[in-house]
């Protein structure tokens, strides 16, 4: 190899290095899977109507709903009168998850950017439903089968339902890099702000109420290149609140049983048809990603740069500055002076890309 060409190789192998990409996929199973915990704290004010599940042909004996005339017999079937209600709710709870998505980490030579974090935090975990306390305002009415008074004093606080957490999604909407701390066996750490798009969903008796905020996250994390392989892991907190005024009409005619005014007793069986009118909602939850990655490898050219199926030779160099000076010959490598793919043609970068390959490493 002629002594110029020597010199050259020698100085670029030395500059510092390409920026090395890895994509992740985050780990769900294994010794240590994602994980996400939060909690969640949501209201909702409701009006609606009831009556008594009663019904000739289908439900002879069920209760019937009637005007609140207490010192007057009870009217005889078919009477089954419509009532209104009118109240609140809230709940609260845990919700959990075992997060899936993807992300992107480069590593330079003393920063790491991170990219394209898209993570469904509540993957595929079952959530457990959280159940909705009420204050219900309600027509005063009486009931026959089981016979009962119902005169309105006060609002009466009922279960009426549950509310669950249903999604919690990430996606990042622009690259976010910082400087990078080595650690131990080649580690890397790093902590970065990190804009993106946090999406929630609770459904509240039924009525999901979903709020997309923009944030900037701080995202710590560590990665482990390997080769052609790396491990990384991020954990990061969020919390979103979610408002609506839309109301959500609720299934017709849905079963609800009515406690005993007494305390005792058969409950009245009721069918309530409700409208969510507005909801309130927050969630704040930690997210540990755990993920394997696998190098983003550029599609180079060869030390075959001139194709003669000669590698590593004095006319692959020659060809290679030849085709930097605007000259390539008809069998070199397809890319021309673009040898590292990057869309940029000629730079510093496709020079020491091409040594580096020359030399055996990666692109």
């Amino acid at each position: 190899m002629p002594r110029l060409f020597i010199l050259a190789a020698a100085t670029l192998l030395a500059a510092p290095a390409l920026a090395q990409p890895y994509d992740f996929t985050i780990r769900t199973t294994g010794a240590a899977p994602s994980t996400m915990t939060g909690t969640f704290n949501g209201s909702a004010s409701f009006s609606g109507t009831f009556f008594g599940n009663y019904n000739a042909t289908t439900n002879p004996t069920g209760t019937r709903t009637l005007n609140f005339l207490p010192f007057q017999p009870r009217p005889a079937p078919p009477t089954n009168i419509t009532k209104t209600l009118s109240g609140s709710g809230t709940a609260g709870g845990d919700t959990t998850g075992l997060p899936v998505g993807t992300y992107s980490i480069t590593i330079h030579d003393a920063s790491v950017t991170l990219s394209q974090l898209n993570a469904n935090l509540i993957g595929t975990a079952t959530q457990t439903p959280a159940p909705v306390n009420a204050s219900v305002s309600y027509q005063s009415f009486m009931t026959a089968a089981p016979d009962y008074l119902y005169p309105f004093v006060a609002p009466l606080s009922l279960p009426l339902g549950s509310a669950t957490v249903t999604a919690i999604y990430v996606v990042q909407t622009a690259d976010a890099t910082s400087t990078i701390t080595p650690g131990p066996n080649g580690s890397y750490t790093f902590s970065l702000s990190v804009p993106a798009n946090v999406t929630a969903s609770v459904d509240f008796q039924g009525a999901p109420a979903t709020q997309t905020v923009p944030q900037s996250l701080t995202v710590t994390g560590s990665i482990t290149p390997n080769g052609d392989t790396a491990t990384a892991s991020l954990s990061i907190s969020i919390a979103v609140t979610a408002n609506s005024s839309e109301p959500q009409p609720q299934p017709a005619n849905q079963p609800f049983d009515l406690p005993s005014p007494t305390g005792t007793g058969l409950p009245a069986q009721l069918l309530l048809t409700l409208t969510i009118n507005s909801q309130n909602t927050s969630v704040n939850a930690s997210t540990t990603l755990p993920a394997n990655g696998v190098i983003t490898a550029p599609q180079c050219g060869t030390a075959d740069f001139n194709g003669d199926t000669d590698f590593g030779t004095d006319q692959d160099i020659e060809a290679f500055f030849a085709c930097l000076a605007g000259f390539c010959c008809p069998t070199c490598y397809p890319g021309g002076s673009d040898f590292n793919a990057d869309g940029d043609s000629g730079t510093d970068q496709d020079i020491e890309a091409f040594f580096r390959v020359l030399s055996g490493a990666p692109c």
